[in-house]
């Protein structure tokens, strides 16, 4: 299973990323990985310009607060996902904040 994140959709002021068919905790680390900024994931950023030019913020800060403002909603639609369950929300609880989780049950 591969699961791509769209980083246009975020990099062009998107709040927020519902992704279908997440199967296992793996493709929860991958989408934190892709859609989180360091430290707690690997989105790429990059500017000429230093953030603390347009406010009071630090890169840090910035970073940080852009993580924590980003709303992350999963859907559990397969058998597969359903018995995976428990250990993709302890990723998800440890790591990094999960808004929504929605269900969708014809498959299940």
């Amino acid at each position: 299973m591969i699961l791509i994140v769209s980083i246009g959709a975020l990099d062009a002021g998107a709040h927020g990323v519902l992704v279908p068919l997440l199967y296992t905790a793996d493709d929860a680390r991958r989408l934190v990985s892709s859609a989180k900024f360091p430290p707690v994931g690997t989105r790429g950023f990059g500017s000429p310009f230093p953030m603390e030019k347009f406010s009071q913020q630090t890169t840090a800060e910035y970073l940080q607060g852009a993580n924590d403002a980003l709303v992350t909603i999963v859907q559990i639609e397969t058998r597969e996902a359903l018995q995976n369950v428990s250990e993709t929300f302890q990723f998800f609880w440890t790591t990094a904040r999960l808004q929504a989780v929605l269900f969708q049950s014809s498959p299940l």
